[in-house]
């Protein structure tokens, strides 16, 4: 934590080097620093294609793009405060390069719900006196990550690229949303309510980076 400047934002710790260079530093970008989000993003951008070279240039670029929107759903979704929080490590013994995305929003349930229900309503005749059927945090969870759903109209939190190569690689995902936990690990899909819950939302991803394994778009020249 001190190499990856955690500690020195909140305790009188000196800042680590990164003698290795294999981390992403820890970094707050909030709502009214958001032009500070293309700068974090180049420098993540240089980071992870720095350390990940077993992907093709046209997937490189199209994971990316899903990680930038990630970091901007942050501000377009999550309605959060304290803005986004996000850093990372490159472990070059194990092949992974890891990156962790929060923010300390109204979380995901209540965002797929509140957007479900308006469309509900909206959509529903005078005649139809049913009510909404609200979505569990799992539920909530599993419609967000779904391709093409949106609570807002411009993109979901954009996970599923990044879901196809983590499911056809040694991958793994993981979100927790207040007390709602879904994982993707070794091409298994979990989820669980857990006992406790967190005010927003986590999302941590591993890639893959052994250069003895090569991944490409469908319709790409090996």
């Amino acid at each position: 934590m001190r190499d990856v400047e955690f500690l020195d934002k909140f305790t009188f710790i000196h800042k680590g080097v990164d003698k290795n260079k294999t981390m992403i530093k820890y970094t707050n970008i909030t709502d009214n620093e958001y032009e500070n989000l293309h700068l974090f993003y180049e420098y993540f951008r240089n980071k992870l294609l720095g350390k990940i070279q077993n992907i093709s240039a046209k997937l490189a670029n199209k994971i990316m793009q899903k990680v930038f929107e990630l970091f901007s759903n942050v501000f377009r979704h999550s309605q959060s405060e304290l803005g986004l929080f996000c850093s990372g490590q490159f472990y070059p013994l194990n092949n992974k390069f890891y990156f962790t995305i929060v923010d300390g929003g109204v979380g995901i349930k209540f965002n797929v719900n509140n957007y479900l229900r308006n469309e509900f309503n909206k959509n529903k005749s005078i005649f139809n006196r049913t009510k909404y059927k609200e979505k569990d945090i799992i539920e909530s969870i599993k419609w967000a990550i779904k391709e093409g759903n949106s609570t807002t109209g411009k993109g979901g939190l954009g996970l599923s690229l990044l879901i196809e190569l983590i499911k056809k690689s040694d991958g793994q995902l993981e979100i927790i949303s207040e007390n709602g936990y879904y994982s993707i690990k070794n091409n298994k899909v979990f989820s669980e309510i857990l006992d406790i819950s967190f005010q927003g939302t986590i999302i941590s991803i591993g890639l893959d980076t052994d250069k003895n394994k090569f991944y490409y778009l469908q319709g790409e020249k090996q």
